[in-house]
């Protein structure tokens, strides 16, 4: 997977948002635990990041679900300075 450079000062709540969203109808999808789909929650994304590829490696949204989760650590990062 090759990382994409982002310009994270034109990243918007709303595309934070959308892309929480998005992940969490992927792993819905998935049969992700439930306790485990809120994507705004920095423990779920540790642990989906280091979960998700390994257990739901095989399902055709694994790979996209994983992209997303890594964007949204990566936007966390940067929002914690």
């Amino acid at each position: 997977m090759k990382r994409e450079k982002i310009d994270w000062t034109k990243v918007t709540f709303t595309d934070v948002t959308e892309r929480e969203k998005a992940l969490r109808a992927m792993l819905e999808l998935m049969d992700v635990p439930e306790a485990r789909r809120d994507a705004r929650n920095l423990r779920n994304l540790q642990w989906l990041n280091r979960n998700l590829l390994a257990s739901w490696g095989r399902h055709t949204l694994a790979e996209a679900a994983h992209e997303s989760v890594v964007w949204l650590l990566r936007w966390e990062a940067k929002m914690r300075g």
